[in-house]
């Protein structure tokens, strides 16, 4: 089964994300600053002496709608649709008063020998990038079981 989760992302070199939560009343599954250390890097010491260690390059606030098997994008949009579009106004001010962008990470995860999800943006979905400015960036991940 094809398994795919949608990342909705507000980002810019600073601000605060706790303004954007109560902004929308919307709990972010993650948020960071810039400078911050990478997540998987959190728990380990920084070894490599001829590099400086990687951290974040911007601040961001992060809503995640979770994995969810299906083959259809639409079944994870309209859901996080419903959960914006209210706020599209606050939004859009929030982000200009603060020079936010946005990105919608749309990662997919299946088996080779699966049908392909149907990746495509509806109308809804599509509009509602623009309204924000927003993008989408697609992340595949296709493994074989054999």
């Amino acid at each position: 089964m094809v398994k795919i989760n949608l990342k909705l992302a507000f980002y810019a070199d600073y601000f605060e994300p706790d303004e954007f939560t109560k902004l929308t009343s919307i709990q972010p599954a993650n948020f960071w600053f810039k400078g911050d250390r990478l997540s998987y890097l959190k728990d380990t010491e920084w070894t490599m002496t001829d590099r400086p260690e990687p951290t974040r390059k911007e601040t961001c606030w992060q809503y995640e709608t979770g994995y969810v098997e299906t083959y259809d994008i639409d079944d994870l949009s309209e859901p996080l649709l419903d959960i914006f579009e209210p706020h599209t106004d606050k939004i859009v001010k929030f982000m200009k008063e603060n020079n936010l962008d946005a990105k919608l990470y749309v990662v997919a995860e299946w088996d080779v020998n699966e049908s392909t999800p149907a990746l495509g943006a509806s109308k809804r979905l599509i509009q509602f990038l623009s309204k924000i400015d927003g993008w989408i960036d697609e992340d595949l991940y296709i493994s074989s079981l054999e």
